[in-house]
């Protein structure tokens, strides 16, 4: 192989598919909406507290980005780490930005990126598997 070529942006077949990064995060955010709405209707009709829904929307949510993580890397077909993780972290940006409209208060700097970091690497996971499969 010759060094003296350096292959033109993406002819490697390494490139980022936009498309594929946006349609995880529409399946993260539809998903993620769908199981919020379950279990405020389980909050509603029995006894779950409101304390435990936060714990289960908090896991439902890290499995949620998962699956559209995979999706999205499915979709791209190559670097799913990559696809997943942005998938994970731009649902993270999302969801911090519209917490702190909702609820505003203080920031702390490490609880954020300890969630961002978290998210991302969830994502990230689901898309090494999404893309594998």
């Amino acid at each position: 192989m010759a060094y003296d070529k350096v292959p033109a942006s993406g002819e490697d077949g390494r490139r980022l598919v936009g498309q594929a990064v946006m349609t995880g995060l529409i399946t993260t955010v539809f998903l993620v909406l769908v199981i919020s709405a379950l279990v405020a209707l389980l909050v509603y009709l029995t006894g779950l507290t409101e304390g435990t829904a936060a714990s289960v929307l908090y896991y439902a949510g890290l499995g949620c980005v998962a699956v559209g993580g995979s999706f999205g890397a499915r979709r791209s077909g190559r670097l799913g780490w990559l696809h997943g993780g942005l998938v994970g972290f731009l649902y993270a940006v999302i969801s911090i930005a519209l917490s702190f409209l909702v609820m505003p208060g203080t920031l702390i700097v490490l609880d954020l990126f300890r969630q961002t970091t978290v998210v991302a690497v969830v994502g990230a996971l689901g898309g090494i598997i999404g893309v594998n499969i």
